[in-house]
């Protein structure tokens, strides 16, 4: 009896080592895993100016970047002499890509031909004004600067 207990022991631990191994991950599998829970359409923080506040949080953030863009295209556009002898309510699109370095470039920008039309050098006014803005810092995910796209509409409205 005691051999045949003696020999269940043993089968048992011999055996029962494989319950207690962790099973070994490659980095390759790691690294799969990982990129399948990012969400590459969001970012962790906004780009910031000297001005916003890196603290605060993410609807802060953008709410405070896309106020100073907006408030430097305006101050830049209300410096240009801009006439029309019609009256416009349109909208144009200025399609912007700040990189990881913090650069603001103007990708695109689209909108009704009749703006253009009565303003030829709408375009050249815009990207100069775009230009001319203070440097910033690049939007972070998971802690690393990377290049980011935003659409920001500017009404043209005249009387």
């Amino acid at each position: 009896m005691k051999s045949v207990l003696f020999l269940f022991c043993t089968f048992f631990l011999c055996t029962s080592c494989q319950w207690f191994q962790t099973e070994k991950v490659t980095s390759d599998a790691f690294l799969e895993e990982e990129l399948k829970t990012i969400n590459w359409n969001d970012i962790d923080s906004y780009p910031l100016f000297e001005s916003c506040d890196e603290s605060a949080d993410k609807t802060v953030q953008k709410s405070c970047f896309e106020e100073t863009l907006l408030q430097h295209i305006y101050t830049q556009l209300s410096n240009t002499t801009l006439q029309s002898d019609q009256t416009l309510n349109e909208t144009i699109q200025l399609h912007l890509i700040i990189d990881n370095s913090g650069k603001i470039l103007v990708d695109t920008i689209t909108g009704n031909s009749i703006v253009f039309d009565e303003f030829p050098d709408l375009k050249t006014t815009l990207k100069n004004s775009i230009a001319a803005l203070p440097k910033t810092a690049p939007a972070l995910k998971r802690g690393i600067p990377v290049t980011t796209k935003f659409i920001l509409p500017v009404v043209i409205a005249t009387q």
